[in-house]
């Protein structure tokens, strides 16, 4: 085979991925789903991170979840 050709079939494979992950909502990749983040502004999203990131125990980040669960139901 060619240069040319494998460039094309490789160029081909890489067009027929699916784009899924690039064009998530969810701007930060690596961390947790936040659940009804569909639901949720940009800045939403930012300021529940910020708080789960200030929460100090991990009872206080999961009292921080079910409440932000019980929001995301209500919507």
């Amino acid at each position: 085979m060619s240069n040319r050709t494998i460039l094309a079939a490789m160029l081909a494979a890489a067009l027929s991925l699916p784009l899924d992950g690039a064009l998530a909502a969810d701007p930060d990749p690596g961390q947790e789903p936040i659940f009804g983040s569909q639901l949720m502004t940009n800045t939403e999203r930012i300021e529940y991170r910020n708080r789960m990131r200030q929460a100090t125990t991990p009872e206080a980040r999961e009292r921080g979840r079910r409440e932000h669960h019980e929001q995301m139901r209500t919507r």
